[in-house]
């Protein structure tokens, strides 16, 4: 009889992908101008995507205006593989080049002759993903049974995936706002996250521990696959201040309240038994190798983080702002997760129901500096940020993007045509290399090289 020693450990890694949609998944902002200018916008906000940065910035707009945006992300991600199981490839990696699209829309409703301002936006926060090829079944192993102890050729059943590593992650936010114009100079705004979270992960294990009896206890591991499917809702909120000077500058504070995202999906572990472990304690080749295969579904409430920030503003010339932004996120509140799962059976009906996993995250700082410079109907813009990364050694594995601290250029471009804006930028991250030396049930050991390559597009019809 077989059964899977660490089987609450699997089930973690199948259901437990929610914290892809936070940190390593979070997109460096919202909005062309914003990006251009390195998101340093909390003390500026005077623009549509000023509900995402600080809502108070709405409280100062006196048009109203439809704004539609989109950027064009792709990551180029490398892994080296630095552990001594059989099977990964020995050359470093390059996961799939894949253009990943993100559009927004915003409309507010604003009047000088009303002290309240109104808004709604429909951007997508979190996202991105990668898909890798680093592990080939090996055609022997290490015989962990019986007399022999050196490597036996063994085969495999068919169907193990090409791809064997990868993610895909969304969550859209529909973002109702208002804001108050408290006095000439001062403003509160506030925000809530209608949020709808999209994903699929596999990820992949080349040894998940069984034990067989009779006829004696002994230990084999087996590669395993873990892929799941799932969405999910939520509601969060965010607020801010914002105290401006005409032909001066401003400065605002602003936040993120936590929030819960309830997600449900269809999971799905195969574990791929060769040919050696299939015929442990029968004559060779009587019994072929084979996949076993299981189908729980699971529900997890994921304890998204809050964030606070400032920012300021400075006129330097009429024409020329200078702008720099800094935030703290909260990520040690997604210390741990409950998964809740259908009762299943595992080849000796052991049922499980309940799996806690400890993800030990560490909050994160990002400084953010940007200026933009206007010359005639024409903006130039500069920016720049530092932001650090939350995943700690132990939970790094290659489908994580954000494998590091990162620093971020941007240059973007607008220009104004009447009552039409057009804004443009080009954004570059680069992270600093990674090694993971000591594996956990949770990473994998090797070195991470991650650059992001994104253009930026927005639209902006005032009236």
């Amino acid at each position: 009889m077989r059964k899977f020693r660490n089987l609450s450990m699997l089930l973690v890694m199948v259901i437990l992908v929610g914290n892809l949609f936070a940190g390593g998944f979070a997109l460096s902002g919202i909005g062309s101008r914003a990006i251009s200018m390195g998101g340093a916008m909390r003390g500026l906000a005077d623009d549509p995507t000023a509900m995402y940065w600080n809502p108070a910035g709405l409280g100062f707009m006196n048009n109203s205006y439809l704004s539609l945006g989109g950027a064009g992300i792709m990551p180029l991600a490398k892994f080296k593989y630095d552990g001594h199981e059989p099977g990964y490839s020995a050359e470093e990696v390059e996961a799939d080049k894949i253009l990943h699209m993100f559009p927004s829309l915003y409309g507010i409703k604003g009047s000088a002759k009303s002290r309240i301002k109104y808004g709604l936006g429909v951007y997508i926060p979190y996202g991105l993903g990668a898909t890798w090829d680093a592990f080939d079944l090996p055609d022997s192993m290490i015989a962990h049974l019986g007399p022999s102890t050196g490597k036996v050729p063994t085969t495999w059943a068919n169907g193990f995936p090409e791809k064997e590593m990868l993610s895909s992650i969304g969550i859209v936010d529909i973002h109702p706002t208002v804001a108050f114009q408290l006095t000439d100079n001062l403003s509160f705004g506030m925000g809530l996250s209608i949020l709808y979270g999209m994903i699929e992960v596999q990820k992949f294990k080349p040894q998940s521990e069984f034990i067989f009896t009779p006829p004696s206890t002994v230990e084999y591991s087996a590669p395993t696959t873990f892929n799941m499917k799932g969405t999910g809702l939520g509601i969060g909120s965010n607020w801010g201040l914002l105290y401006k000077v005409e032909g001066v500058g401003s400065v605002g504070v602003s936040g993120k309240l936590p929030a819960n995202l309830k997600m449900e999906g269809d999971a799905e572990i195969v574990a791929y038994i060769n040919s050696y472990v299939a015929n442990f304690g029968k004559a060779p080749g009587t019994v072929a190798p084979y996949k076993a295969t299981y189908k729980p579904n699971g529900k997890a409430e994921l304890k998204l983080p809050g964030d606070v920030g400032y920012g300021m503003s400075v006129y330097v010339k009429p024409n020329w702002l200078l702008s720099f932004d800094y935030s703290f996120t909260f990520w040690e509140r997604f210390s741990k997760v409950k998964i809740e799962i259908d009762s299943i059976n595992i080849l000796n009906k052991v049922p499980m129901e309940e799996v806690i996993m400890n993800t030990d995250w560490n909050n994160t700082s990002r400084f953010s500096l940007g200026t933009e410079y206007m010359m005639g109907n024409m903006a130039y813009r500069a920016g720049f940020f530092y932001d650090q990364s939350p995943i700690p050694d132990e939970a790094l594995s290659p489908t994580w993007p954000d494998v590091s601290e990162k620093l971020s250029g941007n240059f973007g471009l607008g220009v104004q045509l009447g009552k039409y804006t057009i804004d443009t930028n080009y954004e570059y991250i680069h992270f600093a290399e990674r090694k993971i030396s000591q594996p956990t049930e949770d990473n994998l050991e090797g070195t991470y090289n991650v650059n992001v390559h994104a253009l930026n597009l927005g639209l902006t019809y005032k009236f």
